[in-house]
């Protein structure tokens, strides 16, 4: 089974919410889980700690940024 980190990189701010990228993200996790890919995610904006970073980032076959502005 692929291992997948999938990052949410939206940002909060003034009316948007973040809400697009909120979207993506939620329509790119169930996409993945039908699949049959284990998926770990990370929503950037939400703070992270750097550690448990470092080992999802390790752990992952796959890293994807949903970020439509990237």
């Amino acid at each position: 089974m692929k291992k997948i980190l999938l990052l949410n990189g939206g940002k909060r701010f003034a009316h948007s919410d973040g809400r697009l990228n909120e979207t993506l993200h939620d329509l790119a996790l169930a996409h993945l889980d039908r699949a049959g890919y284990d998926v770990k995610q990370t929503f950037i904006d939400g703070g992270y700690d750097i550690q448990e970073e470092v080992e999802k980032y390790l752990w992952a076959d796959d890293i994807q940024d949903v970020d439509p502005a990237a």
